[in-house]
Formats: C-alpha cells, sequence, structure tokens
C-alpha cells in the first residue's frame, strides 16, 4: 500500500461513512484511484535504474513507518490502569492475523456490547462491505481523538 493511500482522518462523523482522507487527496486534489505497485525491496541496490531505487527507498520507509505508527496504535497499559472504553463512530482498524497491519481493513463502531463488568468487549462494525462483530482486542483505534 502507498503511503499516498495511509488514512489519516475520518473524511465526516457520519456512522455510514467510512471513507478516510490520505495524503493522497492532498496530492491528487481528489480520491486517489492509485493501483499497489509491485515491491522492490528484494532486489539487489545494484540492479536497480535510479526510479527503482527511488521506489525502493520509499517502500522501505513506508514499511518501517507502517509498522511503528501501527504497532504504537496498540499498545497497551497494563491491566490495573484503566482506559477508555471506545465510542460509537470511532474509526478502528480491525486486525487480521495473515495480513500485515498495512494492510487491515478499516471499519466504524456502530454498536458496543459491554460485559458484566460495564466495560465494551465486543463491537459491532461497518465495514466497507459488511457489518460484523469482532471482540475488542481484535481492533484498534485509528486515531487517539
Amino acid at each position: 500500500m502507498s503511503s499516498k493511500l495511509r488514512p489519516l482522518t475520518p473524511m465526516s462523523d457520519n456512522p455510514e461513512d467510512v471513507d478516510v482522507l490520505t495524503p493522497g487527496h492532498f496530492i491528487m486534489e481528489g480520491p486517489p484511484l492509485v493501483q499497489p505497485e509491485p515491491t522492490l525491496l528484494h532486489l539487489s541496490p545494484g540492479r536497480l535504474a535510479r526510479w527503482q531505487l527511488v521506489q525502493r527507498l520509499v517502500q522501505g520507509f513506508w514499511r518501517r513507518w507502517s509498522s511503528e505508527y501501527l504497532s504504537g496504535l496498540q499498545q497497551r497499559q497494563k491491566w490495573r490502569t484503566k482506559q477508555e472504553n471506545m465510542k460509537l463512530n470511532d474509526l478502528v482498524l480491525i486486525k487480521e492475523p495473515n495480513l500485515p497491519p498495512a494492510r487491515w481493513r478499516l471499519a466504524r463502531i456502530i454498536n458496543l456490547h459491554p460485559g458484566a463488568d460495564s466495560l465494551v468487549r465486543v463491537l459491532t462494525l461497518q465495514t466497507a462491505t459488511s457489518v460484523i462483530q469482532k471482540p475488542i482486542v481484535q481492533v484498534c483505534p485509528l486515531l487517539a481523538e
């Protein structure tokens, strides 16, 4: 996934809307409609033309940034510290064990399901294509609002 497609913030507060603002909106003056570029990280620098070398550097930067940024979103405090429950209409990334973090799907919280202790344990999420339920441990908030 190109860094031009990385979500920055929700486009609206509408719970039905899962569109997000990306750097590509500023660069291309509209929603980016870009096909993913093939990875060049496995090629040695000696075989690459200048353009390919620049693309390799961009991809390396993107891979590192996305893994560090998304890991930061997932950090948890010790269980002794109470954290605020997630809220309706928050944007989240759905953790998918078979995909790298940069490919996780975006969703908006449309319903909260608290446990016996009044803490949210399960979320109902609206993705671009469906409505699903996920345990709270399988999502991470997109933004600290």
